[in-house]
């Protein structure tokens, strides 16, 4: 009976943790070669600013915001769109800012190193969409 409580527990941690991971709105990925680092923050009018999803995210990084936050969904559905202020932070100097819409249920992975950059929308069915990203010499 020991061993079978263990068990239960173990299957039950696996169980949440799992769950946890897929009930996100979004996760923001940077996966870029390089140090250029992002700067993210969530477009929406229905959250008080302090409350906003804003993120400085490090090469290798990702952040997450969990559905049922206001600050990350106005409703906890995963097909809501969503848009996002976003701006390069590249070694060196600061990119232009540029907007972005992707899906709650999706992610947004940034990728590439310099003049080979582009963003990619994961939609929450599976499909998904690429935005290329044009280098400015500053």
């Amino acid at each position: 009976m020991k061993y079978f409580n263990i068990n239960m527990v173990i299957l039950l941690a696996t169980f949440c943790a799992i769950f946890i991971q897929k009930a996100q709105a979004f996760c923001i990925y940077n996966d870029f070669e390089d140090e250029t680092k992002v700067e993210i923050y969530q477009m929406e009018m229905f959250v008080a600013p302090p409350l906003i999803f804003s993120k400085y995210i490090s090469k290798g990084k990702k952040e997450c915001c969990h559905y049922t936050e206001r600050d990350c969904s106005p409703r906890p559905l995963n097909n809501v769109r969503v848009t996002f202020h976003v701006r390069l932070l590249y070694p060196g100097h600061d990119g232009e800012s540029r907007t972005l819409t992707c899906f709650s249920g999706g992610a947004l992975t940034f990728h590439g190193e310099k003049n080979h950059r582009k963003i990619t929308c994961h939609h929450p069915d599976g499909s998904s969409s690429d935005t290329q990203i044009e280098e400015s010499e500053s």
